[in-house]
């Protein structure tokens, strides 16, 4: 599509995917050692090349790998080399793996070029053993073989990716794929073209951090309500770079720079949701199955597609509940708007509000959570009101996790009646999830909403009450000029 070519000269030529980095053949080393891990004896000039040093004789082995490997993974080796000093067999390890099976160092080679290489250390007793304690120790370059695994790993995760994309394509209409692939593109131009803009502040880069946070949130919940988890999770990685952002205390534009791989790959996420998508309406769209496009009611089917995966993944079960006909009671201006929020106010329903089936129960509650949709006109003015009945907003939680996030007075929490805790919820980067899910702990969401309805002129509030209900009351203009 044109489209993607266009997005595609945003970032100029890029590298291609699948190029491969060449692989070192299998090599064997072999070398000995004393009680006290010196190397006392290398038997063949391979193992100079697999450990990258020149000289190995009187040289302390164990001192060799801590200097060519994360100071975590040595730690994982202090118990075997402690059994060696204290010359315990450790040929056996009572059934677990060899903790040197597979063990990654970094090296200088010939070339002084800096590599990485994956090694296996095998260790059997001398027959010098029980009078001087030596040691004799294999070494295998596995690295080829580890790479190689990796390659079949990747190859059988984008494969099942592909699976999943195209039984999450075909559930829905070629007009609704389209029309998603056609808005996300827009959007991404659109983050482009600010990730490019130049900000002359760190308060200027803060407010476009937030816009480009906005527009990456959207386009997650949009995927992941057509179920496309290829481009939503590219999306949640590109969110956790931007996260990195917000902690620097002075932000400029060169930071942004770092974002343009993170990007590349959900372009190329929604290059390859594209050509799945091509190949599918070529090779027919079910076409045998036809429907009346009046009673298709799209919107309810997405949103009974997104509640059932967010609410699997967290561990609960929910219903969705409407009240007449969804998508037809919504103007023609809003109806794409009003899809938006939607996707974001049963995210938040289900990940802060519905509680789970145990806690419900003892609650006396019905073992399922519902999320309520109702429209109506009224006075000129079109309303939407989404109800959830799950714990209500905690107030008590809510000035705590404000306390915590250091983006309001300290001293005006304690005082705070319940309008104003409420509102803390939608400032940008405040959040009260306890940890960092791909649907919550962002700190963007009701902002978005807020920020979507004020450029309509509309209006939000909520009403709530602990351990029953929370319910978020929209309103719009009855038309737009």
């Amino acid at each position: 599509m044109s489209h993607f070519s266009q997005l595609t000269r945003l970032f100029g030529k890029s590298r291609a995917v699948n190029q491969k980095e060449p692989v070192n053949a299998i090599n064997v080393g072999c070398l000995e050692l004393n009680s006290q891990l010196d190397i006392v004896h290398v038997h063949n000039i391979v193992c100079h090349k697999l450990l990258g040093e020149k000289e190995l004789v009187n040289v302390n082995f164990a001192q060799i790998l801590s200097h060519r490997m994360s100071q975590e993974r040595y730690r994982q080796l202090d118990s075997v080399f402690d059994a060696l000093l204290k010359k315990q067999d450790i040929t056996q390890f009572d059934g677990q793996k060899n903790p040197f099976d597979c063990i990654k160092i970094r090296i200088v080679n010939n070339h002084g070029i800096q590599v990485t290489r994956y090694l296996r250390c095998e260790f059997e007793r001398h027959a010098d053993f029980l009078i001087n304690g030596i040691w004799l120790v294999t070494i295998r370059d596995v690295s080829r073989a580890v790479r190689i695994s990796r390659e079949i790993k990747l190859s059988r995760t984008e494969s099942d990716l592909k699976i999943n994309t195209v039984m999450s394509l075909i559930q829905f209409e070629k007009d609704l794929i389209e029309e998603f692939l056609e808005d996300t593109v827009d959007s991404m131009k659109t983050l482009v073209n600010y990730l490019k803009s130049e900000a002359d502040s760190h308060s200027a880069c803060q407010t476009k951090l937030e816009l480009i946070y906005g527009i990456a949130h959207q386009i997650k919940g949009d995927a992941s309500m057509l179920n496309l988890d290829v481009i939503s999770g590219a999306v949640h990685e590109f969110e956790s770079s931007l996260a990195s952002l917000n902690c620097c205390d002075n932000l400029t534009n060169a930071h942004f720079k770092e974002l343009r791989q993170s990007v590349k790959i959900i372009v190329n996420a929604l290059k390859e949701v594209n050509t799945i998508f091509d190949k599918l309406r070529e090779g027919g769209w079910n076409e045998s199955v036809k429907e009346d496009k009046e009673n298709k009611n799209n919107l309810v089917r997405q949103l009974n597609y997104l509640i059932k995966k967010i609410a699997l993944d967290n561990h609960k079960h929910v219903v969705l509940v409407t009240e007449g006909d969804l998508d037809n009671s919504i103007p023609a201006e809003y109806n794409k708007i009003i899809g938006k929020l939607l996707t974001q106010l049963t995210r938040n329903a289900i990940v802060h509000g519905i509680e789970d089936i145990d806690t419900r129960l003892i609650c006396r509650k019905t073992p399922y959570g519902c999320i309520h949709v109702f429209t109506q006109h009224e006075n000129g003015k079109f309303i939407l009101r989404v109800r959830d009945d799950g714990a209500g907003i905690n107030l008590r939680t809510v000035k705590k996790a404000a306390l915590i996030s250091g983006l309001f007075p300290e001293e005006n929490i304690p005082s705070w009646n319940s309008e104003q805790t409420i509102n803390a919820l939608f400032k940008p980067g405040f959040s009260t999830a306890k940890e960092l899910t791909e649907h919550a702990g962002r700190g963007i969401g009701l902002d978005v909403i807020k920020s979507a309805i004020l450029k309509y002129d509309g209006k939000v509030s909520v009403d709530t009450a602990e351990g029953k209900f929370t319910e978020f009351l929209l309103e719009f203009p009855a038309s737009q000029q």
